[in-house]
């Protein structure tokens, strides 16, 4: 099957897959076209970026989903063409939505995704080293008040043991 669809990439036949036309999408190709082990390389290493719509914690790279083979078959199928990484992903985008992509943009709403967690680190921080430094030392324990009766006693032991 991915000889299939390397088939129609390389033929320059619209709708990869069934999909709709890579140029309509995301114009002409930017990048040059590859083969043998360079366009395996490029293959792998945008099929990472891309989340199997099946297995949805993992990439379509490391997925033995049948989806994902198929989607990457269209990965290696425009990189073949020349369709430079963002192209790509600008492909899968158009027809799965941002979600699609492992690591979500740094733009719009996506960005508190970012932004979050060390906001969160910071002010949890801040809060516990507040918390610690208002606890201080504990206060010292309360002695009960002298007996009278042994004030004559206390003082017969101080001058004893001061001339040692």
């Amino acid at each position: 099957m991915s000889l299939f669809f390397l088939c129609l990439a390389l033929a320059g036949e619209p709708g990869l897959g069934g999909g709709p036309d890579p140029r309509t999408v995301v114009g002409e190709p930017v990048g040059q076209t590859l083969s043998g082990d360079a366009l395996e390389q490029k293959t792998k290493e945008i099929a990472v970026l891309i989340r199997c719509p099946v297995c949805q914690g993992s990439s379509v790279e490391a997925s033995p989903s049948e989806s994902a083979r198929a989607m990457r078959d269209e990965v290696k199928a425009l990189v073949a063409l020349g369709y430079d990484r963002d192209q790509v992903t600008a492909y899968f985008v158009a027809s799965y939505g941002d979600f699609i992509l492992l690591e979500p943009k740094k733009e719009g709403f996506a960005v508190w995704v970012w932004l979050l967690p060390p906001l969160f680190l910071t002010v949890a921080g801040i809060g516990v080293a507040l918390h610690l430094r208002g606890r201080g030392l504990p206060p010292p324990p309360r002695l009960p008040p002298p007996d009278p009766e042994l004030g004559d006693y206390l003082e017969r032991v101080r001058k004893e043991t001061a001339g040692q």
